[in-house]
């Protein structure tokens, strides 16, 4: 009951915060056991994250369920100063007999500064060439074009978590015999 609630309650926030084309959602059939899955799991948020023991917010074995809160942090150069966005995620794994799931979602711009410590408008999430308003006269911003171009690599890059998990698991998976 209490695993539903804080699902409901993280799918709810998605909802507040995250953006709808930033949620991916992949579930894929392996050759494994829901106990070799899980630690295999484990070792792959040892190798994507900084801090494993930072990002785990929830390890249920049992159930089979890894929650985890990311970072990520985009560095924009411009005008011979850097801007700073502060992306927030969440990502959960699901496991059972020769199943896995992946579900990443709740992105949103946490913080932005300038390299001189300034605070610049909030770019959260969008897709496309459908850039919100990236500066104001109290707090500037990153011209749309960049902004654009950010948001491409930020989203690539969090595909990439979910593509390169199930690719982690079917390679690594094999090399039972080492």
């Amino acid at each position: 009951m209490k695993f539903l609630f804080t699902f409901l309650l993280l799918f709810g926030l998605t909802f507040c915060y995250g953006q709808h084309n930033f949620v991916w959602e992949k579930t894929d059939s392996v050759s494994l056991s829901k106990s070799k899955i899980y630690s295999l799991t484990k070792l792959y948020i040892a190798e994507t994250w900084k801090s494993a023991q930072d990002v785990i917010q929830n390890d249920d074995k049992e159930e089979g369920v890894i929650l985890l809160k990311g970072i990520s942090v985009e560095i924009v150069p411009f005008m011979g100063g850097e801007y700073e966005y502060v992306y927030r995620y969440t990502v959960m794994f699901r496991m059972k007999e020769r199943k896995c799931r992946i579900d990443l979602y709740d992105v949103y711009c946490e913080s932005a500064r300038m390299s001189s410590g300034a605070d610049i408008t909030l770019i959260q999430p969008f897709d496309g060439d459908n850039c919100p308003k990236t500066g104001t006269m109290s707090a500037p911003g990153l011209p749309k074009k960049k902004a654009i171009e950010m948001m491409k690599e930020f989203k690539s890059s969090l595909n990439h978590i979910v593509k390169d998990y199930s690719d982690y698991l079917k390679r690594t998976g094999d090399n039972s015999d080492w």
